[in-house]
């Protein structure tokens, strides 16, 4: 049987598969970069799988009760994760717009990615709540009641 992370790691690059196609199909990367991104991710994603099991001294938890031993809610983690996500990305964004009078058009091309990537950020949070809300009326995998309130 599987461990968690190598669980994970699989349905995760499943999706990067057809996240990828969906992406090629608007034109915006080209089958190359497209490529080399989801090698990049795989191995960013294999090593914080690893990194984060060496640090927290386990696997990430994937049932309630692993949960509850752990004392982690994965869904909350994301929502936060997602929430910093767009916190660094603005970020950048603001500190780069000295730059827009120096090169116009391709820093048209670095601001339309940054506004798509950022509203695919915000539009996931979003989508994390209504699973949130969802998840409190079914019971899974809650650590408290109150924590459906982030």
């Amino acid at each position: 049987m599987a461990s968690n992370n190598e669980m994970i790691y699989k349905e995760i690059k499943r999706q990067l598969n057809v996240a990828s196609e969906q992406i090629e199909a608007e034109n915006y990367l080209s089958f190359s970069q497209l490529d080399r991104y989801k090698k990049s991710f795989l191995t960013l994603l294999d090593k914080r799988l690893k990194d984060g099991a060496e640090k927290y001294e386990e696997e990430v938890p994937i049932t309630i009760d692993q949960c509850m031993r752990s004392n982690r809610d994965n869904l909350l983690e994301a929502i936060e994760e997602y929430v910093d996500a767009s916190v660094y990305q603005m970020a950048d964004k603001l500190g780069s717009w000295s730059l827009e009078s120096e090169n116009d058009d391709k820093w048209a091309d670095y601001y339309i990615f940054h506004q798509r990537s950022l509203a695919h950020l915000i539009y996931a949070y979003f989508l994390l709540r209504g699973a949130l809300s969802k998840r409190a009326e079914i019971n899974v995998n809650i650590k408290k009641k109150e924590d459906c309130n982030v």
